[in-house]
């Protein structure tokens, strides 16, 4: 498995921010930071298991970009849908789990 760097699309990063301030919106403070972080930390886990998920199918993930492949969060609320581009894991977009339909 290669290390490669993960990258936030600047949809990704927006999906990123709504999240992390509805989290700090209903959560304390500490706890928010911590769901962050976690978030974080299993994003960064693409940097040498990317290769470990295939291409998806969902035409809805296709559309995000052709070459689309998605990773389920630990505690199954989201996707990160991301693809690779030889160095680089580019993270396309941060979605509800509910939302992606096979």
């Amino acid at each position: 498995m290669q290390k490669r760097e993960v990258v936030l699309a600047r949809g990704a990063r927006i999906d990123y921010l709504e999240i992390v301030a509805f989290v700090y919106s209903v959560m304390s403070p500490s706890g928010a930071l911590r769901y962050s972080d976690g978030m974080r930390a299993e994003i960064q886990t693409l940097s040498h298991l990317a290769d470990c998920w295939p291409q998806s199918r969902s035409k809805q993930l296709l559309r995000i970009h052709p070459q689309a492949r998605r990773m389920v969060s630990h505690s199954r609320k989201w996707q990160y849908v991301f693809h690779i581009e030889d160095a680089f894991v580019v993270i396309d977009r941060i979605l509800p789990a509910k939302m992606v339909k096979e």
